[in-house]
């Protein structure tokens, strides 16, 4: 009965249109570039749902007590619900964005006070969940090519605004 109804929820989603994009954003909490990949399945009325993940690139840096080096990998579960009636430029269509993520943060460093260091951290991990909301926009440059650029914010252990802007490849499947 299981592997039924996923095979009709299956045939549901790709007789609908999808999406696939990547791009690059910039955390303001980590201070590091992301890379992204994200797919999107059209529902009903404008309402689009899909996985995202960012993997931000390695933040090196130092302050007065150490030399570290820190990444953060984010999986996210999201929706979208892109507003025709806001379409202030021809091909430009405005959204409001939610949603879950499951966020790894890693760490690790040593102490700068000499040339010996007195302590190191290495490769501590942290994993904890978050909520976000935002805005963005799509561009259209062709049938089969648009831009799009988000801003949110993310609830969580280590709260940070993302800003983020890609490119999204629309998938009309015909089955």
């Amino acid at each position: 009965m299981g592997v039924i109804c996923l095979c009709l929820f299956v045939q549901q989603v790709t007789a609908q249109n999808a999406e696939i994009g990547t791009g690059l954003g910039f955390g303001t909490q980590i201070k590091a570039v992301s890379y992204n990949f994200r797919a999107f399945y059209a529902l009903k009325n404008g309402i689009k749902i899909g996985p995202e993940i960012h993997f931000s690139f390695k933040n090196n840096g130092s302050d007065e007590f150490m030399d570290y080096a820190l990444s953060r990998k984010e999986y996210s579960i999201q929706a979208k619900y892109e507003l025709k009636a806001l379409d202030l430029v021809d091909h430009t269509t405005f959204y409001p964005i939610i949603g879950l993520s499951l966020i790894n943060l890693k760490f690790s460093g040593e102490s700068n006070f000499s040339d010996s260091p007195l302590f190191e951290v290495d490769d501590e991990r942290d994993l904890f969940i978050g909520a976000y909301g935002g805005l963005g926009g799509v561009y259209e440059l062709s049938k089969k090519l648009m831009l799009f650029g988000e801003i949110r914010y993310h609830i969580s252990k280590e709260p940070q605004t993302l800003i983020a802007v890609g490119i999204v490849y629309p998938l009309n499947l015909p089955f």
